[in-house]
């Protein structure tokens, strides 16, 4: 009897241990508020090709509690170049300020280019090493699960003492199907067991779940998204929550900042779903030089419009208070700020407010359901041909010009072929 209650007491201690490694402290010392910041995608090259100090000097000025990485720690071409990769982001002078500012927290997931391989997925051969490089650099402690659990290093983290909201973080590389697969799966099925038991957990009523690459946008043409499978499973699983978990979505990865939302969202789960991407600590797309209508033309106006996006250096800043007695009264506030400590894009979110009204981001009519391709097609014509009709006439000209010229050399090139060709015929026969 003195021993099995001596290993209930044992087991009681360890989950008590485990609960208290999970939650992540502020220093408002009643946990009720909390200010949490996230970003994503810092290059080396990038950083010194411009000369300058990066933006965690910034992030470092507003001491948040936490700052979570949401993948791309560094941007290494080869496994070799790893370690070196991490090193040059571990010591770089603003984010040795962010570590050493002895407030701010850090944890993180990775994406693709810190897994090691653009575009990784479950086949990436040396993502069992990388697991514990990556780790190591994010200072997650030797014992902890995620260098060993199945699936991943997916990971959760209570925000705040009072339990009531959740960070979760989400591998979306480890167990990522390749792309080309019919039914491919981004989490893997240990990863969404653990996934449901987040959702069934008492204590939180809302949870901000955290992706390496975006989860709404499914229209896009360059950058990577959840498989449409994983998306209606996750829903699937948001809906069958919606009573007792509230959910927000951020991300990063695209090198742009936005706040999207989820069409219909509020008739089909009874709040809006809305998803703050953060990408671009040190690079964003207008580095390319691309005219913006361009950079438009790949972002359907489907979730929503080019006044919700910022194409600049970027990280996220979200100021939460919690009432621990109402849920009703916990507020987020999401903030993009730029590498000068301006707010460029907001949105305050109230998750247990009672919502009437679907958030209106975009003036597209189209929803999830009218196919992605469709909206991609018209989205095209109306940036070229409507909004930059001249840019597009003028574009489409060109390419005219340069068909009918190819066309032409290739029917000169095949007509001296062809004769050539009589020529020698002829010359066989006589």
């Amino acid at each position: 009897m003195t021993k099995i209650i001596v290993k209930i007491l044992i087991v009681l201690c360890l989950i008590l241990f485990a609960n208290a490694q999970q939650i992540l402290r502020s220093h408002d010392p009643k946990g009720q508020n909390f200010l949490f910041s996230f970003g994503s995608c810092f290059s080396q090259k990038r950083l010194a090709n411009q000369n300058r100090t990066s933006i965690f000097e910034k992030i470092s000025e507003k001491k948040p509690d936490v700052f979570a990485w949401l993948g791309d720690f560094g941007y290494p071409r080869l496994f070799e170049a790893i370690i070196p990769a991490f090193e040059f982001t571990k010591n770089e002078k603003g984010y040795k300020m962010l570590q050493n500012n002895k407030v701010t927290q850090i944890v993180g997931i990775w994406d693709d280019h810190d897994y090691g391989k653009n575009d990784g997925d479950k086949n990436y051969k040396y993502k069992h090493e990388v697991r514990q490089i990556y780790l190591d650099y994010i200072e997650e402690p030797k014992d902890s699960i995620r260098r060993t659990q199945p699936g991943g290093i997916y990971t959760s983290y209570y925000l705040g003492n009072t339990k009531k909201v959740k960070l979760v973080l989400l591998d979306v590389r480890f167990s990522r199907d390749s792309f080309w697969f019919e039914h491919s799966d981004i989490l893997g099925t240990d990863q969404w067991k653990w996934l449901e038991n987040e959702f069934n957990d008492p204590n939180s009523h809302t949870i901000i779940l955290a992706s390496g690459c975006q989860i709404l946008p499914d229209d896009r043409v360059i950058p990577e998204k959840w498989y449409p499978d994983s998306r209606n499973r996750l829903f699937d699983l948001i809906q069958k929550n919606k009573d007792h978990q509230r959910v927000i979505l951020i991300s990063g990865d695209i090198h742009l900042a936005e706040i999207l939302v989820e069409p219909n969202s509020v008739s089909r789960f009874g709040y809006n779903i809305i998803e703050i991407t953060s990408s671009g600590l040190t690079h964003h797309v207008m580095d390319y030089k691309v005219p913006q209508f361009i950079v438009d033309g790949f972002l359907p106006n489907t979730f929503n419009e080019k006044q919700h996006r910022l194409m600049d250096f970027n990280y996220a800043l979200v100021d939460i208070k919690i009432d621990p007695q109402n849920k009703e009264n916990t507020q987020l506030e999401f903030s993009i700020k730029d590498q000068n400590n301006i707010s460029r894009l907001q949105v305050k979110i109230e998750p247990w407010k009672q919502e009437q009204k679907q958030l209106n981001l975009t003036s597209s009519k189209y929803t999830r359901e009218d196919h992605r391709y469709k909206r991609w097609i018209i989205w095209t014509f109306k940036n070229y041909f409507v909004e930059n009709r001249k840019i597009g006439i003028t574009l489409t000209v060109i390419a005219l010009v340069i068909l009918i010229l190819a066309y032409v050399i290739c029917k000169k090139i095949y007509s001296f072929y062809q004769r050539r060709k009589t020529n020698q015929q002829k010359q066989k026969t006589n």
